[in-house]
């Protein structure tokens, strides 16, 4: 059985990863694959969504 991800906020998690970022991008790009990648799982208020681009808006990211 696959052991489950980490469990934290989506503001936990950004709060993180942005130590070790450059870029707001970096942040976006770094935390879309922790979370769809399932090596994080939100709690909170965005327990169990999914982040995937809004094709609305060029290099946004929008949760599912």
């Amino acid at each position: 059985m696959k052991p489950k991800g980490m469990r934290t906020t989506l503001l936990e998690l950004v709060l993180a990863v942005q130590d070790t970022c450059r870029t707001d991008a970096e942040v976006v790009a770094v935390v879309t694959h922790l979370v769809n990648s399932r090596r994080v799982v939100l709690c909170g208020n965005f327990a169990r969504m999914r982040i995937g681009s809004d094709s609305g808006s060029a290099g946004q990211a929008a949760l599912l």
